[in-house]
């Protein structure tokens, strides 16, 4: 009886212990694609990626991608003006010609001279930003000598989802966010609406703008 109970016993181990291994093996942290051109835990990935999350990107006063790409170290963004007005990005010193800008994987880069103006794209549906700075021509082409910024937006919720954020500043600077989306069986939609106004820190420097990304 008891060389049948120590059987049972180890028999039941050796099935529990695949299906605790399995549950630890699901968790397989961050996942990144600009690397790679497909999912990949950061931890297995080939090259390093740079990764603006969720918080940083709600914490972004202007709701502009350039003013939470500024953070990163070896990125430098350039804004040729106030509030609203042209902002380019480049990677340690270099031009701006070189970094190829992508929004899920799809290039939004200018094809008369591979320039992007920052200040047009809006934070208001994106959910993550993947920065590969070094050169990734291999992977993209020669948009990317310098290296890849992609832009990754929010999924669309299954559920009813609703929010407003609202902020004023100096100089009569003021934007107002509207995001509502919804499933409903095949067809699902995230809508974003971002409203923004500034009068300048100087002459001719207002800026006024509508965002329906």
């Amino acid at each position: 009886m008891r060389k049948m109970f120590m059987a049972c016993a180890f028999a039941c181990a050796a099935f529990c212990l695949p299906a605790a291994a399995a549950d630890k093996a699901m968790d397989l942290g961050e996942i990144v694609v600009t690397a790679t051109r497909y999912p990949i835990s950061r931890s297995d990935s080939p090259a390093t990626v740079q990764t603006v999350g969720k918080d940083e990107i709600e914490s972004a006063v202007s709701g502009k991608a350039g003013d939470v790409l500024r953070d990163l170290a070896g990125v430098t963004v350039t804004s040729y003006g106030s509030f609203g007005s042209l902002s380019q990005l480049s990677f340690y010193g270099s031009g701006a010609d070189r970094v190829l800008v992508m929004v899920d994987g799809r290039p939004v880069n200018s094809p008369m001279d591979n320039l992007v103006d920052l200040s047009a794209i809006s934070l208001d549906s994106v959910e993550k930003i993947e920065v590969l700075k070094g050169s990734a021509s291999s992977l993209y082409g020669g948009n990317a000598v310098d290296g890849v910024v992609n832009i990754i937006t929010k999924k669309t919720p299954d559920r009813l989802y609703g929010a407003f954020r609202a902020f004023y500043g100096s100089y009569a600077t003021y934007s107002f966010q509207a995001e509502n989306g919804h499933k409903y069986g095949d067809f699902s939609y995230l809508l974003n609406v971002n409203r923004s106004r500034s009068d300048g820190i100087r002459a001719n420097s207002d800026s006024d703008s509508l965002d329906i990304p």
